[in-house]
């Protein structure tokens, strides 16, 4: 299978491209740009520079694929730094490569969406069919592109597949890689470098935390499928661990975790009166979809965990 991955220089995409060449796929990256350290990669590889807001850029490059996995996109902190980038970017940028691809009869497309086009989900049974509500430009761009996949799955016949993974976590191929943001890798690196792991809040919301190995499964899983559902209709999946888990929570595990991978004690700083705050009621995220696909999420958290605080060890912080 020849495989295009956009974004495939960056944190996840570059995880996907090595997956995917190592079972022996045909592997073809786009991206805006590379850093010093992934050079000796990109020499190696096929590797397409571009931007996705220029549809010129985007000439010929799905040609001869089979599938497409579109990871580039702006994070969360960048949509909300530039709104109208985060729109060109996430949104209209997923619709130049989506046309291509289908222009080009590309048989799949796997766009990676997000958790938070739902928007807060405190207490609620979350699954495909409930209402997105995003509450951050990142969720709402992303849900656009979303659409997009829903246009172009109705009018060609191009199968799109939409997946919702939860909230990411581990280390990335490339030192460079723009990760740092992550609750779980944000915690490990601070923890390296001051001893501490400090919240802003009290820490009582709840999330599911996906590592990166079972998102890429998941990317896995949706692309080797046969059958996706009805013809016409971008497939949307949710992909979670079926955690429900306090920031609190994982960030005293990760204290525990760096303590014992640095070898010294680590402290969680929580504002004044956290310890007060009542926990928001459990969530569950619900992929069962994805699970009838044969997926199932094999990571541990705590060994997760231990993997980035190795990594961030390994680089000195």
């Amino acid at each position: 299978m020849r495989v295009l991955v956009s974004g495939g220089l960056g944190y996840l995409g570059a995880h996907v491209a090595r997956r995917f060449e190592e079972r022996g796929d045909a592997v073809r990256v786009f991206d805006r740009s590379a850093h010093e350290d992934q050079a000796g990669w990109v020499a190696d590889h096929d590797v397409i520079f571009g931007d996705l807001t220029a549809p010129a850029w985007l000439a010929g490059i799905c040609e001869g694929v089979d599938l497409v996995v579109h990871a580039a996109a702006l994070n969360q902190q960048a949509c909300a730094a530039d709104p109208q980038l985060a729109v060109r970017v996430n949104a209209l940028g997923t619709r130049n490569l989506i046309a291509k691809a289908a222009e080009a009869g590309v048989r799949r497309f796997v766009y990676l969406s997000t958790i938070h086009v739902y928007g807060r989900l405190a207490g609620a049974t979350v699954d495909e069919t409930y209402p997105p509500r995003p509450a951050t430009d990142y969720g709402v761009t992303k849900l656009a592109g979303e659409g997009y996949c829903q246009v172009f799955a109705a009018a060609s016949a191009l199968q799109a597949v939409c997946l919702r993974p939860a909230n990411g976590f581990g280390p990335p191929v490339f030192a460079s890689a723009d990760c740092w943001m992550l609750a779980v890798n944000d915690f490990c690196r601070t923890a390296y470098r001051t001893g501490e792991i400090v919240l802003n809040s009290p820490g009582n919301q709840r999330r599911d935390f996906l590592a990166l190995a079972d998102t890429v499964r998941a990317i896995e899983t949706v692309a080797d499928a046969p059958e996706l559902g009805a013809v016409g209709v971008a497939a949307v999946f949710n992909a979670g661990a079926g955690l429900s888990l306090t920031i609190r929570e994982v960030a005293r595990m990760a204290a525990e975790v760096c303590g014992e991978v640095y070898g010294r004690p680590v402290r969680v700083v929580a504002p004044p009166g956290s310890e007060n705050v009542p926990d928001d009621p459990a969530v569950d995220y619900r992929f069962d979809r994805l699970a009838a696909l044969g997926y199932e999420p094999a990571t541990d958290l705590r060994a997760g965990i231990r993997s980035v605080a190795e990594y961030v060890a390994s680089l000195g912080g």
